[in-house]
């Protein structure tokens, strides 16, 4: 009896679909949709759908220091204007997504990035450490 239970939650769990590979910003988008469209949700996956959206560009506004690409020594601290909530973000996102759809196939962290830089609601200010 104790195998055939180990044996069905080893099938069960590898039934689970897994996802190696960062979130694209297509992916995040179709996430995302539902809530920038000022829609409620209807069903279970619609819920799901836009409570990953939320925690997803929550997360990502949380993010305060950003490696520049031009090498470790280069920090910016990303800094947010006053006001903007995530419900914006997320808006500002798909409209960008949508005007924008040959960057589909990027990686969605990098494309909020330049949509919010293209909307102007963030800063990019140099890092210092403190006492510098």
């Amino acid at each position: 009896m104790k195998t055939c239970l180990i044996l069905l939650i080893l099938t069960l769990t590898s039934a689970i679909p897994t996802k190696a590979d960062p979130m694209t910003a297509g992916e995040l988008a179709a996430e995302c949709r539902l809530h920038a469209d000022g829609g409620t949700p209807q069903t279970l996956l619609e819920s799901l759908s836009t409570g990953h959206c939320q925690g997803y560009v929550q997360a990502w506004m949380e993010m305060s220091v950003i490696r520049t690409v031009g090498g470790p020594d280069q920090i910016v601290v990303l800094s947010w204007k006053d006001g903007v909530k995530v419900g914006q973000v997320i808006r500002v996102f798909c409209l960008f997504i949508k005007q924008h759809p040959e960057k589909e196939n990027e990686l969605a962290v990098a494309k909020l990035l330049e949509a919010m830089s293209d909307a102007n609601l963030v800063e990019f200010k140099p890092w210092k450490p403190k006492g510098a």
